[in-house]
């Protein structure tokens, strides 16, 4: 695969996780942890873009363009892990007194 995506851009193997970023964009503060895996796997796609355009597998423009895009949904998915977000008290809980 030599192409400007390299074969990821449209490969079947991307629906399952489209389907679950899209579910969890709903609601981020209840499946905080599908962000999580969002970063592991665009942090890897990264590190193996540049792996195989070492190893001579895919052309500099199929390492490049693929990071910068992966570098994006990096920022945005760290916008969501790390943005300051306020705890709401589970339904039938004490409320707590303010002081």
């Amino acid at each position: 695969a030599s192409g400007i995506f390299a074969g990821r851009a449209f490969s079947a193997s991307m629906i399952v996780p489209a389907i679950i970023y899209i579910w969890a964009a709903r609601d981020p503060k209840r499946y905080r942890q599908v962000f999580w895996l969002a970063l592991v796997e665009q942090v890897v796609l990264v590190l193996s873009s540049f792996y195989h355009r070492g190893a001579g597998d895919i052309s500099w423009a199929g390492t490049i363009i693929p990071a910068i895009i992966s570098g994006g949904l990096i920022f945005l998915v760290f916008f969501n892990l790390f943005q300051p977000r306020e705890e709401v008290p589970r339904p039938g809980s004490a409320p707590t007194p303010y002081a």
